[in-house]
């Protein structure tokens, strides 16, 4: 999954195009996403590119970053 932070810029934009392809996401905040992506038990991998576009990067980064420490089947890159 490549995603363009570009175009999602804000946490809400963000937020939505997660809960649209994760079905286990069932709230639209961070804490959902976190326990949607570690959740996961497929290998899954997810490419962030533009994300100095992105509102909340620091955010975003750190969540990701407990996230995988978690669930060695997401494999995440952001540029």
């Amino acid at each position: 999954m490549k995603i363009d932070l570009a175009i999602y810029k804000t946490k809400k934009q963000l937020l939505d195009l997660f809960a649209d392809t994760l079905p286990e996401m069932y709230g639209k905040n961070y804490d959902a996403l976190a326990d949607a992506l570690t959740a996961i038990e497929e290998p899954f991998a997810i490419e962030f590119v533009n994300s100095d576009k992105y509102e909340q990067k620091d955010m975003l980064v750190q969540i990701l970053t407990d996230v995988k420490s978690y669930n060695d089947n997401l494999n995440v890159t952001i540029d």
